[in-house]
């Protein structure tokens, strides 16, 4: 119970900064004689424009994904053997990279600010696996 308690602490902590630093949220205050008067602003559009831009850059990757999907399938069409089953793996991977990426794309549309961050950084974290997997390919091309 009390990890339970800790980790709701640290969840209302973090959401808290990363609302301050992206500019969600606004804390403020005045001094008026003995007494302190302290108000929070809320900027719904500045989350919603976060929603959006992450969106932007999201879907072009998600569409070279797809893309890099359909070649990989026709060229594996040509394949037999040992090729073929490595590729087909490759696809099947893949396969599943893409339909997790859309439906976390999905998941965004409905994100609050609390599951907005955590989901940005599990999405940006599947692009960045997914743009390294390609560097590697391409390394390997040569030889």
């Amino acid at each position: 119970m009390k990890n339970l308690l800790v980790l709701i602490v640290l969840v209302v902590i973090v959401v808290a900064g990363v609302g301050l630093w992206r500019g969600w949220f606004e804390v403020g205050g005045k001094k008026e004689g003995d007494k302190l008067q302290t108000n929070v602003n809320v900027d719904l559009n500045k989350l919603k424009q976060d929603k959006e831009d992450l969106k932007k850059n999201l879907e072009p990757k998600i569409q070279g994904m797809k893309n890099n999907l359909v070649k990989l399938k026709d060229k594996a069409k040509g394949l037999t053997g040992d090729a073929k089953v490595k590729a087909e793996k490759e696809i099947e991977g893949l396969t599943k990279k893409h339909e997790g990426l859309q439906s976390k794309m999905k998941d965004l549309e409905e994100a609050t600010e609390e599951k907005l961050q955590g989901l940005k950084s599990s999405i940006m974290k599947e692009v960045e696996d997914e743009s390294t997997g390609d560097k590697k390919e391409e390394k390997k091309k040569p030889e």
